[in-house]
């Protein structure tokens, strides 16, 4: 009985896609500037699989504006950010999703909502 318990716990965690008690939170902090009509992007590395939350914490001096938001991987050729999850955001709202281990992007882009230069803070927490 207590090994089937352990078994279907472990099934659950697995499945759930949750956090893990194993491997340390791990924090990024991104500042940069977006244009009008502009895209910035941001490589960083996930060690383990598990929950990314992003979150836009500044958006200025635009911060009541949606933008675009978008994980995916760099493409070594272009040096562009080739978007596989997109969202629209706004600041302060987190976005989570799982992911496994490897090396990622995150990109923020103008949906035609940024009329001036904006200074903006990106920050994720990862595996």
């Amino acid at each position: 009985m207590h090994r089937l318990l352990s078994v279907s716990l472990l099934g659950l965690a697995l499945l759930s896609g949750c956090r893990s008690p194993t491997f340390p939170e791990l924090d990024d902090t991104f500042d940069g500037v977006l244009q009008p009509q502009g895209v910035a992007f941001h490589q960083f590395v996930v060690q383990h699989p598990g929950d990314l939350n992003v979150t836009v914490t500044k958006f200025e001096p635009l911060n009541t504006v949606t933008f675009g938001v978008g994980i995916g991987v760099v493409d070594g050729n272009t040096n562009t950010c080739v978007v596989t999850s997109a969202a629209t955001g706004r600041v302060n709202t987190p976005g989570l999703l799982s992911v496994g281990a490897g090396t990622y992007c995150v990109q923020l882009s103008d949906t035609g909502n940024v009329t001036q230069e904006v200074t903006y803070t990106i920050k994720l927490r990862h595996f």
